[in-house]
């Protein structure tokens, strides 16, 4: 509540009859002390009649009024920018471990090592091999593919076990002129006897070439399709008699590609001797050994410098007799093996029962093949087709490979 500046008057005529101005000093004094509410009230109770101007008391406060409406909420505010990152907190404990994932695949093979190799001044480094991978899987088999071409013949069998001879089994053997075959006992041994005598030179005819000579000749089956390269392991027990100790030797009939299908009666001497060839071991009398009772052991293997063949092309060995090599040249032919049957050698005895064969000159390489006898694969020979000595020799074993030859 406020006083009024002014006490009760009666003006004659207080209010004036014109409107004071802003200007006025009455009403810069009651604007300056009252609101301007109140000095608009003042002003308004200047009426415009002449009569007495009483100014009342205040009157009591008005009621409050009742409250305004409330505004529209104002539109929200932009989302300021963010604000720095906070520290990060401390990290909690680990936890248990997981089970483990299932296997992954096999990755790629990596780049191969290297492993140190020196070359010149420069050395390079290569890593030893990693471990070796598990075995991926089978895959479906293939179509199956044409057959391969065949192998070479397996072992035959032959020169094996024991082959016993006696005068029985020798007495059908085709000989070389005047020989004798014949078994002995010497002590507590059955042994062959092979003789050839000192004779003036025979009536040519007895062998396909010229020969005019004497030539015992010892048979030994049981070693047809025995492979040349199982040819090793050679020896025979021998006590010389009379003669000299050379010209004692064996001859194998080799057959190049082991078919055995030759017909002799189809082929001329040259055909025939181009696909069976004689592969000759002449012992080397210097390096027997004695085997007590006076005999002496003669021994050979494949790659003995005691061997040598007939006739051309030597196929890489000596040609017999002028010098004697080692056998390995011909193993190259893996399939050639040991036969029985006709060679036609020129040293070998004729097949004078065909009349064309059965004449007084030596036969040509355009004559039969048929003109030569057959015989064994495996021969002991002693002397040649001009041998005219008399020569006696005593065999009491023969070993080649695994078959042992013995007398009764």
């Amino acid at each position: 509540m406020f006083k009024p500046f002014m006490t009760r008057q009666v003006l004659h005529n207080p209010c004036p009859t014109t409107v004071p101005s802003r200007s006025d000093s009455r009403v810069k004094r009651v604007a300056g002390v009252l609101p301007a509410l109140f000095a608009a009230v003042f002003l308004a109770s200047c009426g415009g009649g002449d009569g007495e101007s009483v100014v009342g008391p205040p009157g009591p406060a008005g009621a409050t009024g009742a409250p305004g409406t409330a505004g529209v909420t104002g539109a929200a505010g932009a989302i300021g920018a963010p604000g720095p990152a906070g520290a990060p907190g401390v990290a909690g404990a680990q936890g248990p471990a997981g089970a483990p994932g299932a296997a992954g695949p096999t990755g790629a093979s990596g780049p191969a090592g290297t492993s140190t190799v020196a070359t010149g001044s420069a050395t390079t480094s290569v890593g030893a091999p990693g471990p070796a991978g598990a075995p991926g899987v089978a895959g479906t088999p293939g179509v199956a593919g044409p057959p391969g071409p065949a192998g070479p013949p397996g072992a035959s069998g032959a020169g094996s076990g024991t082959l016993v001879l006696n005068n029985a089994a020798v007495a059908s053997m085709p000989q070389g002129n005047s020989v004798t075959l014949q078994t002995t006992v010497d002590g507590a041994d059955t042994v062959m006897r092979m003789v050839t005598p000192a004779t003036a030179a025979n009536p040519v005819g007895a062998f396909v070439g010229g020969g005019t000579g004497n030539k015992a000749i010892l048979g030994l089956s049981g070693f047809a399709g025995m492979k040349l390269t199982d040819l090793g392991g050679l020896e025979f027990d021998l006590k010389v008699v009379t003669g000299p100790t050379t010209n004692i030797y064996m001859n194998f009939i080799i057959d190049l590609d082991c078919s055995a299908d030759e017909v002799p009666t189809a082929l001329t001497i040259a055909d025939i001797r181009a696909r069976r060839r004689v592969v000759v071991w002449n012992p080397d009398i210097a390096s027997g050994y004695a085997v007590g009772g006076g005999y002496t052991r003669y021994a050979a293997s494949f790659a003995s410098s005691q061997w040598s063949i007939v006739g051309t092309p030597t196929l890489g060995l000596s040609n017999n007799p002028a010098a004697s090599a080692p056998l390995t040249p011909l193993t190259g032919y893996p399939f050639a093996c040991v036969v029985d049957g006709v060679t036609a050698d020129g040293g070998l005895p004729r097949n004078t029962a065909v009349a064309a064969c059965n004449t007084g000159a030596a036969l040509t390489p355009a004559d039969s093949a048929n003109c030569g006898q057959p015989t064994a694969g495996a021969l002991m020979l002693l002397g040649d087709s001009v041998n005219l000595l008399a020569r006696e020799v005593w065999v009491k074993r023969i070993r080649v490979r695994d078959r042992v030859v013995t007398f009764n």
